[in-house]
């Protein structure tokens, strides 16, 4: 897969006051499968429309050399901190030549007394949602427009909670073969 990683953006390097230019993210919050996109951005947005909504990506990622690499057919990986439902999460949002595909939310939630569990960090955004198809530690919500994918990790001192919004016409499941066109 060509991909081009940028500089990825962690939580703990900005507080959570910092974050004081929130864009709006309720769009599709209530019901993200029939939402065609996440937040304010469709599916295809260009990169245009993503600095238009999320400004804060300009002074992280040069413009220039996003396009550049767009121009040359590699996918490019933004990260920027967001609040979604009330939760922090770092977004990466996963921009094409054809414009935006994919945003991946990930939380870290340390093991702690006090800390939330994973099932309580992902009631408030699954709650609403048919039935998944459950695999183990990951599940998948197919909705017409957007599919949404949770994963939940755990690591030596955290657990990792990953939600991928994908649309729905670019969504292929990670068990599914692909060709390799050989005649």
């Amino acid at each position: 897969m060509r991909a081009l990683f940028v500089a990825v953006a962690l939580l703990t390097v900005a507080p959570f006051g910092a974050w004081a230019e929130k864009p709006d993210l309720t769009a599709g919050q209530d019901a993200p499968l029939d939402h065609p996109g996440f937040g304010a951005l469709k599916w295809g947005a260009p990169i245009k429309a993503v600095y238009q909504v999320y400004p804060e990506l300009k002074k992280r990622y040069r413009p220039a050399e996003v396009v550049k690499a767009l121009r040359a057919g590699k996918v490019v990986v933004l990260s920027l901190p967001v609040v979604f439902k009330d939760q922090p999460f770092t977004a990466r949002l996963h921009v094409e030549p054809e414009g935006l595909h994919r945003v991946d939310l990930t939380r870290e939630i340390p093991f702690a007394p006090d800390a939330p569990k994973p099932e309580q960090v992902l009631a408030p955004i699954v709650g609403n949602l048919p039935k998944p198809d459950e695999q183990p530690k990951r599940q998948v919500w197919k909705g017409g427009k957007t599919v949404l994918v949770s994963t939940t990790e755990p690591l030596a001192t955290s657990t990792r909670i990953e939600l991928a919004f994908i649309n729905a016409e670019r969504y292929r499941p990670e068990e599914a073969g692909g060709s390799l066109s050989i005649d």
